[in-house]
């Protein structure tokens, strides 16, 4: 009868793979995989574990070896009479002990804690060696990184700076060769000495947008390029935004032409707070690029207040310009001291127009070339323009061609030249005005030190 329940027993053995022996908190009963109740009434789920229990004898002695175990094996009854699931089981065996690694809790035997305690020191015995595995390596075997050049490290930090924002490769290789290098086919990178030596860089219609922008980015520090000629490349107000950056900043570009883009007056005023900071910008063309009034009032305005600005060509023709802007033109002109040449046609250009540009030329010491073509010039303007010319002591040459002056205007432009002998004025262009044959008889025929160019009786 003993062997028989001995072979019962031991046929519910569980080999303590999982779960620590004095960690266990509750068991199961033998018979029938019944659950088994506890002296305080809670039914107990779980695991048995034994080896040699002997369900043999009087039933006393059964009693005396039960209270044993369990006072031995500190049962612990759960909230709601059930014993502690599998995360407690795994928790028990994370952290085990009573006093276990990072304070938690599970067995509370003499012999358990002893087992968590060591399970603790071997845990950190292991972080111990791995920390200095970790260091040995980094200080005696770990090869650092090799240093790159630092052209090198420039260009594929801007490159990596533009991957990704509509910057194509191709734009990025031609911009690139500024900073020596180029990326090839397999990633890598070759030194690139096509633009060594070069001071022109031409990227007409070539880079877009948002390469105008790369391209300003690498040249805010540029020594090299002293003309840059971006014209037709669908600039928008970021790429505006980036030219202005690098008008703010660099030292060396002398001619910026960007004429035929599209970044409108936003753009023209972003650019504008560049050039109020530049010195050494001498050409400026902005020709077709829909500055209009508000754009053109923020320019003038920047180079009529910056007193360290080397501008000597503005170009703004084309751009939709009334006479709302020829206030600041007229400040531009009576205040800069570098302008020798200024673009003002293909606008819309009126009398009363004029008449402010007039008044500033009067007090210009500084300007030679003023183009006023195809605009909507009438007699009016023409002897506002008459009264300055009689003051002013630097222009020599005024272009009038497609406007609408008649007999009248050109009378006056012609008795002005007859009588002041000591005006600078050399070239007067009046081609395609509304002058009739008689009247452009006169002028062909006037033999004083200006030259007018006027086109042929009848060919009008």
């Amino acid at each position: 009868m003993q062997s028989q329940w001995s072979s019962r027993a031991a046929s519910l053995l569980i080999l303590p793979l999982r779960y620590h022996p004095d960690s266990i908190l509750s068991r199961r009963s033998h018979r029938g995989g019944q659950a088994r109740e506890r002296d305080d009434g809670t039914l107990c789920y779980g695991i048995f574990y034994t080896t040699t229990t002997n369900f043999g004898g009087s039933r006393r002695g059964k009693k005396k070896k039960r209270e044993r175990e369990r006072e031995r094996m500190s049962w612990v009854p759960r909230k709601g009479g059930r014993s502690r699931g599998a995360f407690s089981t795994i928790r028990s065996r994370l952290f085990p002990g009573e006093n276990g690694l990072f304070g938690f809790t599970v067995g509370s035997s003499p012999r358990a804690a002893q087992w968590g305690t060591r399970r603790s020191f071997a845990v950190l015995k292991v972080m111990l060696v791995v920390i200095l595995c970790a260091l040995t390596y980094r200080f005696f075997w770990f090869e650092p990184k090799e240093e790159l050049d630092p052209k090198l490290q420039a260009y594929i930090d801007w490159r990596a700076s533009w991957k990704g924002k509509k910057v194509g490769g191709y734009a990025l290789n031609q911009i690139g060769a500024l900073l020596g290098y180029k990326m090839r086919a397999d990633g890598t990178y070759k030194v690139d000495k096509s633009m060594e030596g070069e001071t022109e860089l031409d990227v007409t219609n070539q880079l877009g947008n948002w390469g105008i922008a790369a391209l300003a980015s690498t040249l805010a520090k540029n020594e090299q390029i002293q003309t840059l000629d971006c014209r037709y490349n669908a600039i928008r107000f970021e790429g505006a935004k980036a030219i202005g950056a690098m008008l703010a900043t660099n030292r060396s570009l002398k001619r910026l032409m960007l004429g035929g883009n599209d970044f409108q007056g936003r753009g023209a005023i972003v650019i504008a707070e560049g050039l109020a900071q530049n010195t050494v910008l001498e050409h400026l063309s902005l020709r077709d690029c829909g500055v209009r009034d508000k754009g053109l009032v923020f320019i003038s305005d920047a180079l009529a207040t910056n007193n360290n600005t080397a501008i000597r060509e503005l170009d703004v023709g084309s751009n939709h310009i009334s006479d709302s802007a020829m206030a600041s033109v007229a400040v531009l002109l009576a205040k800069n001291k570098s302008l020798i040449l200024l673009h003002l046609s293909f606008n819309t250009i009126s009398d009363r127009g004029v008449g402010y540009v007039s008044g500033g030329l009067a007090n210009a010491t500084s300007i030679k070339a003023l183009y006023l073509t195809h605009n909507r010039i009438g007699d009016k303007g023409v002897q506002s323009l008459a009264e300055a010319l009689r003051v002013n002591r630097s222009l020599t040459q005024l272009d009038l061609r497609y406007n609408k002056m008649t007999d009248k205007g050109a009378r006056i432009l012609l008795d002005l030249l007859v009588e002041n002998e000591n005006i600078t004025l050399e070239t007067l262009s009046l081609q395609y005005n509304l002058i009739s044959d008689e009247m452009i008889t006169e002028l062909m025929n006037y033999r004083g030190k200006v030259t007018i160019y006027i086109n042929p009786p009848g060919s009008f």
